[in-house]
């Protein structure tokens, strides 16, 4: 992370020109009057390295998402969140190398991601430099908006940075994922941008208890307002997904799978409840994708304090003596995922679950209770120009374009090592 390629204003006007002249896409001047006025804002001198370049990298190379459909990926904003949530992993692994909100987060270079297109889609057919990410940028690999920070930040309002990156997608007819906590996304400026023959919106909402929320997610808006956004992205024809992610359990490890228990018994602390899901069914959510919570030591404690609550409490004694964090056994998380599935099913909401943070195992292990078995965030099929995703790009040209500055030899051990835990987590977890 802290080895993200930063850029110069001097750097990123001289491409705004040269594009601006050459391209047919053309953006205003307000673009550069938002880095100029960053500038101004943290009181830097417009020779320093403070923007970081806006060019997507695959996580599925970088992570524990090896597996992930949609691991193409780019932030408009880095380093900070003004949601702060209490959990979040970025946040976490950020603050250790201080580049956490120090003081706000970052706007990304979008001339480098506006410049990757245009050798791409403009100069296709004559001898000028390719961009080496042209053969995967081809194929439209759709691109996911939001992994380690939010695109709809309260800074959106003033730098415009996000509205920018869509209008620049829109006009190479290029297909991306919006993954946000917002409202803001809902709000018209972006609803008449947004088309949804190209885009999807992906809401996370872990519960509708308001007061948890504030707890967890102090910088967020509502649980009412999400739900507000997602009906009025529905009005506009938009394939909406809400992220129940993460799950925050409402019972002791072994409530349902040991002493077969259900969801009418009191919850020891109201996280989640199944009215949740019906509450995202009057508002025309069309699809939920469910991620069981995973925790580190650390961020464990930090969420404990918030909540008053000792969450390794809620873990096997097992568990609390064999693992540094906050996690739950398989069989508890299958159960919750089997009960959520079930109302879904009922409820006619698409149901899939996202691994992230709990390994490869619960990719192949949970894949038979996905609505789409061919794409974990019911996407294709659903999204109209959504043909290939990060997987049918072969994994060692991920790793070249994620790694650039790594040797051909660590490159193919990585590879080695990538393909080789693939394939058994398939062997084992999946029938």
């Amino acid at each position: 992370m802290s080895s993200t390629k930063l850029t110069k204003i001097k750097d990123i006007v001289a491409r705004f020109d040269f594009l601006n002249i050459n391209s047919h896409h053309k953006i205003d001047n307000k673009l550069i009057h938002s880095y100029e006025n960053y500038l101004q804002y943290r009181k830097l001198n417009e020779n320093e390295e403070i923007f970081p370049i806006g060019i997507p990298t695959f996580i599925n190379v970088t992570s524990d998402c090896t597996n992930c459909f949609y691991g193409f990926q780019i932030d408009s904003y880095m380093f900070g969140c003004s949601h702060e949530c209490t959990y979040c992993w970025a946040k976490s692994e950020l603050t250790k190398v201080s580049q956490w909100n120090s003081p706000a987060p970052v706007p990304i270079d979008l001339t480098s991601l506006w410049m990757a297109l245009f050798q791409t889609f403009e100069k296709e057919n004559d001898n000028s430099p390719k961009h080496p990410l042209s053969s995967i940028l081809k194929r439209k690999i759709p691109i996911r908006i939001g992994s380690m920070s939010d695109p709809f930040l309260s800074l959106e309002k003033k730098y415009l940075i996000t509205f920018e990156l869509i209008k620049l997608l829109n006009f190479y007819n290029y297909p991306y994922v919006l993954l946000t906590r917002s409202h803001l996304v809902s709000e018209d400026l972006y609803l008449d941008l947004i088309k949804p023959e190209n885009a999807t919106i992906q809401i996370s909402i872990p519960s509708t208890n308001e007061s948890f929320i504030r707890l967890i997610e102090p910088g967020s808006p509502s649980a009412i307002e999400r739900l507000a956004a997602i009906k009025k992205l529905r009005s506009r024809n938009i394939w909406v997904t809400a992220r129940l992610n993460p799950l925050f359990p409402n019972y002791p490890d072994g409530h349902f799978s040991l002493n077969n228990g259900d969801f009418n018994s009191k919850p020891s602390y109201d996280f989640f409840n199944l009215q949740t899901l019906e509450k995202l069914k009057e508002n025309d959510c069309l699809s939920v994708l469910v991620g069981f919570v995973h925790l580190d030591q650390s961020t464990m404690e930090t969420v404990s304090n918030k909540l008053s609550l000792d969450l390794s409490s809620y873990m096997t004694t097992e568990s609390r003596n064999l693992i540094q964090g906050f996690t739950y056994s398989r069989p508890e998380i299958r159960m919750y995922y089997e009960k959520i599935h079930d109302r879904c099913k009922e409820l006619k909401l698409g149901f899939s679950t996202c691994y992230l943070g709990l390994g490869d195992q619960y990719f192949w292990k949970d894949k038979d209770l996905w609505a789409n078995k061919e794409d974990c965030c019911n996407l294709k099929g659903n999204v109209k120009n959504f043909k290939d995703t990060a997987l049918d790009i072969n994994m060692s040209e991920q790793i070249s374009n994620s790694n650039v500055n790594q040797s051909p030899l660590k490159n193919y051990f990585l590879l080695f090592i990538l393909k080789t835990k693939s394939f058994m987590m398939k062997k084992i977890f999946y029938q």
